[in-house]
């Protein structure tokens, strides 16, 4: 083209004008830009957020051609329950019947932008369990790629029993990946989940108090006030402690733990209940 006409910044034009050009950028495929990765918010507890998704169209196994899977992001717990179709109503049907009724309602349902899980159906099963549903970027599965890796995993396991019966081999293929063990923390995912438990103490705290009701307490708990039944709080017993000629009372009413009670010492002479008097032993007097 410069062979023939000439002006002012010729190829910088030249160049704008090409890229500029809307046909070309649709049909040519360049170096697209990568997002840096991001970091989940890690859970606190068991069952709290799970990923679900489905698999198929899968070769007909006893009526089921395609499977509902679900994990646990704390415990990496999974389930693949087979259903016949992916309609709105079989899913949440599915998945109310053999993940909620199970394990309890999650705090945070992901999943992709499929149509099941967009349905008002699955939505309002969501809303009445009191489950938030949080749906991932169109054609981006790494957003869900808790589950989208399970699935890898299921279809290679599935492959190896050489089996068309596909639901036959699918307790046998859970099973083993719930007992192997994870080199990660020396623990298998079916430890994590019904042996851990029994470790756990059954409290926690001490909160703080911010207010108080017959029927419950407003306690403060990560900076969030929360409302708890008084049928679930207990007292908390702290040791009195000297701060600037300022001394705190044992057992504080503002405090809820699950500490044990510590009595203070008596004094050198006082009465039990009973009204037999008791004296300290001599190596406690001063």
């Amino acid at each position: 083209m410069i062979e023939k006409y000439v002006w002012s910044d010729i190829k910088k034009q030249v160049r704008e004008w090409a890229k500029a050009c809307i046909r070309c950028q649709k049909c040519k495929v360049s170096r697209h830009t990568k997002s840096k990765l991001g970091e989940f918010e890690q859970p606190d507890e068991r069952f709290s957020v799970v990923h679900i998704d489905l698999i198929g169209k899968l070769p007909p196994s006893e009526g089921m051609q395609y499977c509902l899977t679900c994990i646990d992001r704390f415990s990496c717990w999974m389930e693949a329950i087979p259903i016949p179709e992916i309609t709105a109503e079989i899913v949440g049907r599915a998945f109310y019947e053999k993940w909620i009724c199970r394990f309890g309602v999650p705090a945070k349902i992901v999943t992709d932008q499929g149509r099941q899980f967009e349905a008002e159906l699955f939505r309002s099963i969501a809303a009445i369990c009191g489950a938030k549903v949080a749906h991932t970027t169109s054609y981006h599965p790494q957003c869900n790629g808790k589950v989208e890796r399970l699935h890898r995993t299921l279809k290679g396991a599935i492959k190896a029993h050489n089996n068309i019966r596909w639901t036959e081999s699918l307790p046998t293929v859970l099973l083993g990946l719930r007992a192997a063990i994870r080199p990660d923390i020396s623990y298998t995912i079916a430890q994590m989940v019904y042996e851990l438990k029994a470790l756990e103490p059954p409290y926690e705290g001490p909160y703080t108090v911010h207010k108080k009701y017959d029927k419950y307490f407003t306690i403060l708990i990560k900076d969030k006030t929360i409302n708890i039944s008084v049928d679930r709080l207990k007292p908390a017993y702290l040791l009195a402690v000297d701060n600037q000629n300022e001394q705190t009372s044992v057992g504080q009413k503002n405090e809820i733990s699950n500490w044990k009670e510590l009595s203070p010492m008596p004094d050198e002479q006082s009465t039990t209940s009973c009204g037999r008097k008791i004296k300290k032993p001599v190596r406690f007097r001063e």
